[in-house]
């Protein structure tokens, strides 16, 4: 478990930073195991906002999908004053991007055509694929192999919006988690 995993993630206007203190047992003789982290979350944006805290479950902080965490944000509490947090990860366009989508929850999307190796029986080969980042969400993003097609050649052969599904598969990595369900 990272001792301090980071998330930054736009709601509306605001940016928010969420940030857990994972108890690493650290000094202590025998390892000591967690299931649950505290996740500081503070508005970068309104700087006269106190910093909320929230607790989920262990390792969760950017593996759990963009509702997710609206939901640990609105569910969290006060902690009646602000600690400053910087983004260390903001998400940032693709300097190569050839395409740009908003999805259905509103979220904004880099797209990226590239190259990704992989190996084969008879070596090492290149692959064309496609990376997706999330401009609203930093945990949000993901790599789809497409194979020996490319982006432009696949859109033409389909008739559905491959740029929807192919954001809808990297979003399907992520887990649903409900802070209301957790009995942290």
């Amino acid at each position: 478990m990272a001792l301090y995993d980071q998330r930054i993630f736009r709601v509306g206007d605001d940016w928010w930073v969420a940030r857990v203190s994972g108890a690493t047992g650290v000094g202590v003789s025998t390892p000591v195991e967690f299931d649950k982290e505290m996740v500081w979350l503070t508005n970068i944006t309104n700087r006269t906002t106190s910093t909320r805290i929230a607790r989920i479950p262990a390792g969760f902080l950017n593996h759990i999908d963009h509702h997710s965490i609206l939901q640990v944000l609105e569910n969290s509490s006060s902690l009646g004053s602000r600690i400053e947090l910087s983004p260390t990860n903001p998400p940032s366009g693709l300097p190569n991007a050839t395409a740009a989508m908003t999805d259905d929850e509103g979220l904004q999307w880099s797209i990226c055509p590239t190259m990704t190796m992989k190996l084969a029986p008879t070596g090492i080969q290149e692959s064309v694929s496609v990376d997706f980042i999330c401009l609203d969400d930093s945990a949000l993003h993901g790599q789809v192999v497409l194979e020996d097609v490319s982006l432009e050649v696949l859109k033409s052969k389909v008739d559905f919006d491959v740029e929807t599904v192919l954001v809808r598969k990297v979003k399907e990595k992520l887990h649903r988690f409900d802070p209301r369900d957790d009995d942290s």
